[in-house]
């Protein structure tokens, strides 16, 4: 599942991201396909963020997804599937800042950006290389590699 491959590759960039300074994340599971449910969130969470510090949080509602959406120009739909990576010091108002770098999985979405697609070993690229950003660093060699 594409979805849980790109939170293994979330978690492994901040694991990273961190050799080289502080980086805070927050995980937000929503229910977005039949099987997404509480408790399947909360053993994603604990399997795949165990070693990786994140605040986390389940959505029922969508309602980050939606206000995502709605910062990235989207209007009427949920953002999911999508890792998204701010500034130090972004202040959060009504909706979202705009993010310094972000990816998505969603191919069959109407509002999928070409440019931000990435799966695989190129989101795991993305991630780090966005994550390298705030904290104005380079990544080490070796460090991109993708675990499958």
């Amino acid at each position: 599942m594409e979805c849980l491959q790109g939170a293994r590759a979330a978690s492994k960039a901040l694991q990273l991201a961190r050799k080289t300074g502080p980086v805070g994340a927050f995980v937000v599971w929503i229910p977005m396909l039949p099987e997404d449910s509480p408790p399947a969130a909360q053993l994603s969470a604990a399997e795949i963020f165990a070693t990786t510090p994140a605040l986390q949080f389940y959505d029922p509602e969508k309602r980050a997804g939606r206000e995502i959406a709605r910062s990235l120009g989207w209007e009427g739909v949920t953002g999911w599937d999508m890792y998204l990576i701010y500034a130090p010091g972004s202040l959060w108002t009504q909706i979202p800042p705009q993010p310094e770098a972000w990816s998505h999985q969603l191919i069959s979405s109407r509002m999928v950006e070409p440019e931000h697609y990435h799966t695989g070993a190129n989101l795991d690229a993305a991630l780090l290389g966005g994550l390298m950003l705030t904290t104005r660093s380079s990544p080490k060699d070796g460090d991109l590699r993708h675990d499958g």
